[in-house]
């Protein structure tokens, strides 16, 4: 890892710009999630600023429980086809799919008596040992989601479940409106509202540079 990021940061570097790398929380911008992750920001070295990153917007991480309260399980769909619209670049397999009803998925009963030996916060390989893969967690409701990955769905605390897609999506900072066809396209997503708050902060860096060249002229 350490190497990885030497190697980003000189490219980057040699590219021309002036760089600066931290590591930021999803939840530090209000989406329910632990998710960390390292974020370069990249200024070109001729505009002569400093790059850095957004400060934390949130005053506390928000709980899964909460985040999932106007969730109604299985009862949202995608907004645009309530409405009677259809995105035309989605291929034909993704829009049946957008259309069906919401379907619960049937589990196993190992897989069902892992989750009942689980506690919040705990994945269900600990709880009980299986021949497979056990790693989703089944989620806290007092404390924001670990992150969500794009091979391993979470569980709801308060039944034997994956969440749904819908859930998910929540728990990720996107809208429950916004079409998305996978799972595994949430856990590749970087959270709409951390993505907006280090392009809102990069934006304002360089609209204060066009103020000081202006001023300049």
């Amino acid at each position: 890892m350490r190497l990885l990021f030497a190697e980003i940061t000189a490219a980057l570097k040699a590219a021309g710009y002036r760089v600066s790398c931290r590591e930021l929380n999803a939840w530090w911008y209000g989406v329910p999630q632990d998710r960390r992750r390292l974020i370069w920001v990249g200024l070109r070295g001729d505009l002569g600023l400093a790059p850095s990153h957004p400060a934390p917007s949130a005053r506390r991480a928000v709980p899964v429980a909460e985040a999932l309260g106007s969730v109604s399980v299985g009862s949202i769909r995608n907004a645009q086809y309530r409405n009677g619209r259809r995105p035309p670049e989605l291929p034909a397999p993704m829009l049946e799919a957008a259309k069906a009803p919401m379907v619960r998925e049937r589990h196993s009963p190992a897989v069902v008596e892992a989750w009942a030996a689980s506690r919040p916060g705990q994945s269900l390989r600990r709880a009980r040992r299986f021949v497979g893969s056990f790693q989703s967690v089944r989620l806290d409701p007092s404390r924001p989601s670990p992150t969500q990955t794009a091979a391993h769905r979470n569980w709801r605390w308060d039944e034997p479940r994956y969440l749904t897609l819908e859930e998910a999506k929540v728990l990720q900072g996107f809208p429950v409106s916004f079409w998305i066809g996978a799972y595994r396209l949430l856990g590749n997503s970087v959270p709409p509202p951390l993505a907006e708050a280090v392009g809102r902060h990069v934006a304002g860096l360089l609209a204060g540079a066009e103020r000081g060249h202006a001023r300049a002229r």
